[in-house]
């Protein structure tokens, strides 16, 4: 069976180094990024069944790449994560089909959890 394929976006080198090693070494193949433009292209050339977006990247905000992917009619299921509490209830109003927002710090249990859920459903 093939792994499934994550794309993780996440600005903070060290976290995302964490998420991904995390992901890996649970079976799954992860692609990460730390900038917006990144895993817009990314999103734009390949297949992923799930993404791990940073709401606050440097570039472009993780809801804003949702936003576009949904305008041309991309359904890849989307965790959004964010450090600030605060954006939280503005982007859940969104209705972008965001599958999760995630709270930083994440647990390892909780990321393993929401991705094997998001996958299997």
């Amino acid at each position: 069976m093939a792994k499934k394929k994550i794309l993780l976006a996440e600005d903070e080198k060290a976290l995302l180094k964490i998420y991904k090693q995390m992901l890996e070494a649970d079976g799954y193949e992860v692609t990460a990024v730390a900038t917006g433009k990144e895993a817009l292209d990314l999103i734009e050339e390949g297949e992923f069944d799930l993404l791990f977006l940073d709401i606050r990247l440097p570039d472009i905000r993780g809801d804003k790449i949702v936003e576009e992917m949904r305008g041309r009619d991309d359904d890849t299921t989307v965790v959004l994560i964010t450090g600030f509490p605060e954006l939280q209830s503005g982007i859940d109003a969104l209705d972008l089909g965001i599958y999760e927002i995630l709270l930083k710090p994440i647990k390892v249990e909780e990321l393993l959890r929401v991705a094997h859920e998001a996958l299997s459903s």
